[in-house]
């Protein structure tokens, strides 16, 4: 293996793993601790599993190992749209928002044109307060998926939590007449 360094806005190079994803480092409050994740042999492993060991590793909080494995996943395959928006949902069902943003803007960089990615992105600013980022996000998502009830459910969400409920009410009810699953519960 090499001594490059990972850059996740080249398309397709051949570079060692990274250290870090996209030359940023771990937040402090990993566990340092954790372990070294095992090296990678770039033509048999394959990116989804090392998606599933970071789920695994979160589970018993060993944070950094996690981290790891999910820069290995991407740094196998940087060019699947897909294998970003796992890995950053991975990390937000860790309660890892920050990273699971960082991973979905880094994922953006390369594919733009995602709404998936823009929803995980406006998910991530919910989970870390910023309501005017995750409408923005889910904005965004619409404009590139106006199918999606995730999407405008986020933007009713993201406004509820600005005061503005009004504006929030007609997402929600878009939500639900897209996808049943948004629909208010009758109780």
């Amino acid at each position: 293996m090499g001594s490059e360094s990972f850059d996740s806005t080249s398309k397709g190079a051949q570079l060692s793993p990274p250290l870090v994803v996209g030359g940023t480092k771990p937040p402090a409050r990993f566990n340092h601790n954790a372990g070294k994740a095992p090296p990678l042999n770039r033509n048999t492993a394959e990116p989804f599993l090392f998606i599933v060991q970071a789920e695994d590793a979160f589970a018993s909080g060993r944070n950094l190992l996690a981290y790891q494995y999910l820069e290995h996943a991407i740094f196998l395959n940087p060019n699947d749209p897909v294998l970003w928006q796992k890995a950053a949902l991975v990390a937000l069902r860790a309660n890892e928002a920050e990273m699971a943003s960082r991973l979905a803007q880094e994922g953006l960089e390369r594919f733009p044109e995602s709404a998936q990615l823009w929803q995980v992105a406006a998910l991530a600013q919910y989970r870390m307060g910023d309501f005017r980022g995750a409408e923005d996000a889910a904005r965004q998502a619409i404009s590139l998926d106006k199918q999606s009830g995730l999407s405008y459910f986020l933007v009713g969400a993201a406004l509820h939590q600005q005061g503005q409920r009004g504006q929030a009410v007609g997402y929600f009810q878009q939500a639900a007449r897209l996808e049943p699953r948004f629909a208010p519960s009758a109780q």
